[in-house]
């Protein structure tokens, strides 16, 4: 399998950051009308998705 490339590694890591963004968006406008376990696991997708960039930028670092 080939290895991703830059180009592919740069996207991920946009779209993951993107979509971390979209989510705080939506709690910030439905928060009062939120459960807080619904908070909350929107707040762990958000972490889901900020360290899936991290890691593809940690791979992109080491391969530099």
């Amino acid at each position: 399998m080939p290895k991703p490339s830059h180009k592919s590694r740069i996207a991920t890591v946009m779209q993951s950051i993107e979509q971390a963004s979209a989510v705080l968006i939506a709690i910030s406008h439905a928060t009062e009308s939120m459960e807080p376990c619904d908070i909350s696991d929107a707040i762990d997708a958000c972490s889901g998705l900020v360290n899936k960039a991290r890691a593809e930028l940690a791979i992109m670092e080491g391969e530099a």
